[in-house]
């Protein structure tokens, strides 16, 4: 039976409805994405602003745990609740610790919308080991692009994060925004994932393109 997304406050493509199943659920089967034995999960949100296709990010705050470092939005997994409505997972933790965007409402479904583009795959720098060694944990990070309503306004949870910033690639790459602030992010893994988001946005770009010209050529 095809899962049932009417509750969700958000639309999602088909083949992301594996990740509105419950944690052990979806740990329970076979994904051909997922090649380990995942004992934990993180879901991360890459929101681009569509302009000049800046990332978001965010700095952890100055009393949590890893203060000052920058990440995506996002957090762990609980085991009793999906990838996708995770309490500081993907997309809640865009509108709860990041609200990013307008208060948008449709029938049915009083929530911020939001449209999952894509899902990056687990890959090289995604999967890490965490917790103490004779817990013998393996996290994995799950990161989902994320469309909003309006990219102009963002509000932190100052519990969880005090400052936000729209970076580009090269300022990823370089740990150093143009203005020269220096950037420390969460986990090299972290950094690797966003580095991943900007590859495929641009892939995307470039497929968009050539249907594009190809329905130009036909209509002529």
């Amino acid at each position: 039976m095809a899962n049932d997304t009417s509750s969700l406050p958000f639309s999602i493509p088909a083949d992301l409805l594996p990740f509105t199943e419950p944690l052990p659920v979806f740990r329970s089967k076979e994904h051909p994405f997922i090649s380990l034995p995942f004992t934990h999960y993180i879901a991360s949100s890459l929101v681009f602003e569509p302009n000049e296709g800046r990332l978001l990010i965010v700095q952890r705050s100055a009393t949590d745990y890893g203060a000052h470092m920058w990440e995506l939005p996002g957090g762990t997994v609980d085991p009793h609740e999906s990838v996708l409505e995770g309490r500081r997972g993907t997309p809640r933790g865009v509108w709860t610790a990041v609200d990013v965007g307008e208060m948008r409402r449709r029938t049915a479904r009083p929530a911020p919308l939001r449209r999952f583009r894509d899902c990056l795959r687990p890959r090289a720098g995604q999967a890490f080991g965490g917790g103490r060694p004779e817990e013998n944990t393996l996290w994995c990070r799950i990161a989902f692009m994320v469309e909003v309503e309006d990219y102009a306004r963002v509000t932190l949870d100052p519990e969880e994060h005090q400052a936000y910033l729209w970076v580009t690639e090269t300022e990823v790459r370089t740990m150093r925004t143009q203005a020269g602030r220096e950037l420390e992010f969460a986990s090299e893994p972290m950094r690797a994932t966003m580095l991943e988001g900007f590859r495929v946005g641009k892939a995307k770009k470039r497929v968009a393109a050539k249907r594009r010209a190809g329905a130009a050529l036909q209509a002529r």
